[in-house]
Parts: structure tokens; C-alpha cells; sequence
């Protein structure tokens, strides 16, 4: 059986935020309802998704520190997370027209490009640390 760690985590919670607004963007194209219950479904975990690839990316950023680090790392993930919404639907709103249904979901496009990147480098220092610490093998009949 094997297990998902920390390093994994963030990513895999990145894509499957990204995936889940993917097809909510599908499931409002076919529908034309974006408050629809297709819609909705796949928001929510799509959202807490989201928050938890941001929550892991802050954990992963913050292996190896004291608790302040890691909670300040947290919040602060949580915090570029909000600002890349933000961010994606000022510029939603000010690119297409308003009438569209895509000006709603701009946000979270934004968001979920930023929570890649984001994750992305957090498991990518997460796997440094761990190979500086010895507990990663990297040779190519071993683990991680």
C-alpha cells in the first residue's frame, strides 16, 4: 500500500482543485446555469481542495521549522491563495464581458494556477529537505 506524504500532497490537491473547476466550467457551458446544482457540486470540493493544497503547500514549506514558521507559512499560502482570487476576478470582470458566465470563474482559474505553481514548489522543497536530511532515497531502487 502506499501512502501519501507531504510532499505529494499539495500537488495532488492543487490538480484535483484544478480539475474540479475545470468541470464545473464544463458542467455551466452545457448547462448555461452557473448557480445550477451541477455546478455547485463541484464547487465545494473544489474549493476545500483548494484550501487544503494551500494548508499542505504551507506544511511542506515549513518541514523542519517551529510551529510559528509553519503556521505563518500556512496563513501565508492561505493568503496568496485569496489574493490570486481576488486578483483573477478583478481581472475577469474587467476582460470579459459580463454578460459571460467565464467572468465568474476567471477566479478561480487564477486560483488554481497559482495553487500549482505554489504546490509544485513547495514539494519540490519538501524533497530537498528530505534528501538533505537522508531520509529520501534517490537512487533508482529506492523509495520516494
Amino acid at each position: 500500500m502506499t501512502t501519501m506524504t507531504l510532499r505529494q500532497l499539495p500537488l495532488v490537491a492543487a490538480l484535483t482543485a484544478v480539475a474540479l473547476f475545470a468541470l464545473k466550467s464544463v458542467a455551466i457551458a452545457v448547462t448555461g446555469e452557473p448557480y445550477g446544482t451541477a455546478a455547485g457540486v463541484l464547487f465545494y470540493p473544489g474549493l476545500l481542495a483548494a484550501v487544503v493544497a494551500a494548508v499542505a503547500a504551507g506544511l511542506a514549506l515549513g518541514a523542519g521549522r517551529g510551529l510559528p514558521a509553519r503556521a505563518g507559512l500556512v496563513l501565508g499560502c492561505l493568503a496568496v491563495a485569496a489574493v490570486a482570487a481576488a486578483v483573477g476576478d478583478v481581472v475577469g470582470r474587467a476582460v470579459v464581458p459580463s454578460t459571460s458566465w467565464v467572468a465568474g470563474e476567471v477566479n478561480l482559474w487564477v486560483m488554481g494556477a497559482v495553487l500549482v505553481v505554489l504546490a509544485a514548489a513547495a514539494s519540490r522543497r519538501a524533497r530537498g529537505a528530505s534528501v538533505r536530511a537522508g531520509t529520501v532515497s534517490t537512487s533508482s531502487t529506492g523509495g520516494a
